[in-house]
């Protein structure tokens, strides 16, 4: 994701998001306001590291977001699936942007940023948006919907 998509160094991990059920079994301590906001880097428990390294800063420790079922139902239950298909329900959580650009803050900045990175998928406000081999031709997006 640094390579492709951020555009930026190698050495600059990125951040976790894992339900607050989940939180010490990867990460030393307990969740904490501290942790749901981002705000404190936490160790990564020995036994995941390896599995963890892309969030995992070179001291071992990560920038994790905590996440309570009611701050966020739609992403805590999409980690738990996550968690029931891979194990582990954790996702990155990172700003929304390109290197040097803005965050997104609008769908079509955000489609715009799918078109012109190596996204590989988008999914905005219910439809999702999939890219076969890295396409930037708007033409062969394939969009499937959903419903929330």
């Amino acid at each position: 994701m640094n390579l492709k998509i951020k555009k930026r160094e190698l050495f600059r991990p990125l951040a976790p998001v894992v339900i607050e059920e989940s939180f010490s079994r990867f990460f030393d301590g307990m969740p904490s306001r501290l942790t749901s906001l981002m705000l404190q880097a936490v160790p990564v428990t020995q036994k995941y590291r390896d599995q963890l390294e892309e969030i995992t800063h070179i001291d071992g420790t990560a920038r994790v977001q905590s996440l309570h079922l009611n701050d966020n139902p739609l992403l805590h239950n999409l980690l738990m699936e996550h968690g029931n298909i891979t194990g582990i329900p954790i996702l990155l959580n990172t700003s929304l942007n390109g290197n040097g650009m803005p965050i997104t803050e609008r769908p079509e900045d955000t489609y715009d940023l799918f078109l012109n990175t190596d996204i590989d998928i988008a999914v905005i406000n219910g439809t999702i948006f999939e890219k076969p081999n890295n396409s930037v031709n708007s033409d062969s997006v394939k969009l499937r919907h959903f419903v929330l």
